[in-house]
């Protein structure tokens, strides 16, 4: 979350998860190998979760997508 300057919800949503997927990651729930490697894709790879976050956009508030696309002008 930090890594791209966004929310847990956001992000949640930026992934193509539920809005509350992440919050429950964070409290212990153990993702699905799907999840799982999807979460493990954006944190190793700025491009896949730019790719991701613009496939999933209209799920996002406008704010949301504009404080995180700063992140990946490389």
């Amino acid at each position: 979350m930090e890594i791209y300057k966004i929310g847990k919800a956001p992000l949640s949503l930026g992934l193509g998860f539920g809005e509350i997927t992440i919050f429950r990651y964070l409290e212990g729930q153990v993702p699905s190998k799907e999840y799982s490697d999807i979460m493990r894709l954006a944190l190793a790879s700025p491009v896949f979760m730019k790719e991701k976050l613009s496939e999933n956009r209209e799920k996002l508030t406008e704010a949301a997508y504009r404080k995180a696309m700063p992140v990946f002008q490389f």
